[in-house]
């Protein structure tokens, strides 16, 4: 319980220092973000593992421990508390903040929001209001991971512990693997919004040929004025090609607009609606 509570001072006193412009202040923000999702990762996981301990029917709980598993739920619900204190109260509001930080928390904040915990639902609530962006963007839970990863090499270079570098190393590479997810998410994300905005008649489809591997094929082609292609690729033969013939623009249009060509009527019909 002391050691919590000091925790919690310590939470305090670098929401401080994030609050306020120093020289470092950067460097402090990385680290806090770092420091944030890490807490917040390991007391959510604590908390689940108490919840299934005590609403399990098959297994029996002693009283004693029971009133130990409650209490240390209590402090685990107040660290959380604390941490959404500090990125409510102490974080900037720039304009790079407010669409990264929702998104670097955002598989946190629905639990806490289910809370039994009054406070802390409250909480989560006013952290949804201050930093959940309008439209989502998985490029910016990208930019989100990159700066907690930088917070994380931070603390690590100023870590009086010595710690293991295989355990840093392994570390490291969670983090790489993390952005290179949400950053696939992002290229698949722009490949069907292009997609869906695509003219019909603009674009095919074509496989991979099972007799001649390299070969990429379609017979019946979506395109306009083009029935059958076939070309060659030094790419994996299982893969799908999508070809993309966009119309020629129009002079004087500008691109990605379209034209509204003028409405005619005859003179008397329009007399007599008016």
């Amino acid at each position: 319980m002391i050691i919590m509570k000091k925790k919690n001072y310590l939470f305090n006193a670098l929401g401080k220092f994030t609050k306020y412009p120093i020289m470092h202040h950067d460097y402090i923000e990385k680290v806090s973000l770092f420091v944030i999702d890490e807490e917040m990762k390991e007391n959510l996981n604590i908390i689940e593992e108490i919840d299934k301990k005590l609403n399990d029917p098959e297994i029996k709980v002693e009283d004693n421990e029971k009133e130990a598993l409650k209490s240390m739920k209590s402090q685990c619900e107040f660290t959380i508390k604390a941490l959404l204190d500090l990125m409510n109260e102490n974080f900037y509001k720039t304009e790079e903040n407010k669409i990264i930080i929702g998104r670097i928390f955002e598989d946190y904040i629905p639990k806490i929001v289910e809370s039994r915990n009054s406070d802390l639902s409250k909480k989560a609530v006013q952290f949804i209001g201050n930093w959940y962006p309008i439209a989502k963007s998985d490029n910016l839970k990208s930019e989100g991971l990159k700066l907690i990863e930088e917070g994380h090499q931070l603390a690590t270079e100023i870590c009086l512990q010595k710690i293991p570098e295989q355990i840093i190393k392994e570390e490291n590479e969670q983090y790489k693997k993390k952005i290179a997810l949400e950053e696939a998410k992002y290229e698949r994300l722009k490949m069907v919004l292009k997609r869906l905005f695509t003219v019909p008649g603009t674009q095919t489809v074509l496989t991979g040929s099972k007799e001649y591997p390299g070969f990429f094929q379609i017979y019946d082609s979506s395109l306009l004025r083009t029935d059958s292609i076939i070309i060659f690729l030094p790419i994996d033969p299982n893969s799908k090609v999508r070809i993309i013939r966009p119309l020629p623009r129009i002079p004087g249009v500008p691109e990605n607009a379209t034209t509204i060509p003028p409405v005619y009527s005859e003179s008397p019909l329009s007399k007599k609606t008016n």
